[in-house]
Order: structure tokens, then sequence, then C-alpha cells
């Protein structure tokens, strides 16, 4: 396959950089976030511990891809960003990620507080 591009290996901190930044934006045809805060705390642990967590599948779009796709910022982000890159595969991580590093100021679905408290 010519034009078969190599996976790109980025760090944590350039990742939660982009999604700041809004870079990252969800197809319709893909499902609303779902975790629960113990999902999320079960991610940042598999984080913080080092373990593979998935890799991600993004498809660098073009304003014509977001809008026939009617994408979306990941939940919680508020921001007029410039999207670049539309997730076909790591919706729940990513925007998990983005609730435990940037902390938006909207409720987790199915949630009544903004915060989860590990018992």
């Amino acid at each position: 396959m010519k034009d078969a591009q190599k996976p790109d290996h980025i760090s944590l901190n350039t990742l939660v950089r982009r999604m700041k930044e809004g870079r990252f934006v969800i197809p319709d045809f893909q499902r609303e976030f779902e975790w629960r805060p113990w999902d999320i705390r079960d991610l940042m642990r598999s984080i913080f511990l080092d373990y593979y967590i998935g890799s991600l599948l993004l498809w660098k779009g073009k304003k014509e891809s977001f809008e026939a796709l009617s994408c979306e910022a990941l939940y919680g982000y508020a921001g007029d960003g410039e999207p670049e890159h539309i997730v076909l595969d790591g919706q729940q991580r990513l925007t998990a990620m983005y609730y435990a590093f940037v902390a938006p100021d909207v409720k987790a679905p199915g949630r009544a507080s903004m915060c989860f408290r590990s018992p």
C-alpha cells in the first residue's frame, strides 16, 4: 500500500494540549460518551501505571468532512476549537482523559454532581 501511514507516537502532554485546543471531533455515527466515573478512574490508573490502553484511530479531516459527518467536539469541550482529526476509534478514552486532565465545567453523563469520590 503506497499511501499507508505509520502510526504516530505522541506524549500525553501533547495529547491533552490538542484536546484543549479542540482538535478532535466526533462524527455523528459514534455512540455518545457513556463511561461512568469509575471507568475514568480505571483508565487514569492504567495510564499512571504505564499499562497499554490501546491506540486511537484518527482521520485527518477537512472542513467538508467535518460538515458531512456532522462532527461535534468531545463531550464537555466548550471552546471554539479548530478541528483537525475525526475520532474513529478511541472516543470514550479521549473524552475520559479530557475529563480527568482538563476538568470541564460539565457534569459527566448520568451524574448529579461535578466530581466523583473514590470509596
